[in-house]
């Protein structure tokens, strides 16, 4: 990809600002109580997470910026918590630039971590911009869209 395309899609993230899910701060909703051990309660009172447009899933971030390629230390980890039963199907990501005819990047979550309803990730994308989110479990859907930069 062109430098001047990643300027062109970090243009597009810019006039898609309220495409962008806003990182929240503090408690997440109350219906992800069950997610939180017992062992974890004053963590759960600070976190830095999105809420996806329909309110079904919370992505609990565990970085301060989520960042394009494959980056460690930190790395994209998003503890993803999701409303609706799991019935022990996994969870299917679909992420898409916003604005931009590039193609998209899929991945797929086992439904094998506990507590509550959880799916445990690392969420990578190509390059910078706005991505939008498609999740899917148990015949569930739910979107958002988080901005990766450099």
């Amino acid at each position: 990809m062109t430098l001047l395309a990643i300027v062109g899609l970090a243009a597009a993230c810019a006039s898609h600002h309220g495409a962008t899910t806003p990182v929240r701060h503090g408690a997440a909703p109350r219906w992800t109580a069950p997610a939180w051990s017992s062992s974890s309660p004053g963590f759960a009172a600070h976190l830095r997470y999105v809420v996806s447009a329909g309110g079904n899933v919370v992505g609990v971030l565990f970085t301060h910026r989520l960042r394009a390629g494959t980056p460690e230390n930190p790395a994209n980890k998003i503890l993803w918590i999701v409303r609706r039963p799991r019935h022990g199907r996994p969870l299917s990501i679909h992420a898409e630039p916003v604005g931009a005819s590039a193609r998209g990047v899929a991945s797929s979550w086992p439904a094998n971590s506990s507590p509550g309803e959880i799916y445990p990730s690392t969420d990578n994308v190509p390059f910078p911009g706005c991505w939008r989110f498609t999740l899917r479990w148990a015949g569930h859907i739910d979107t958002l869209a988080l901005e990766y930069s450099s």
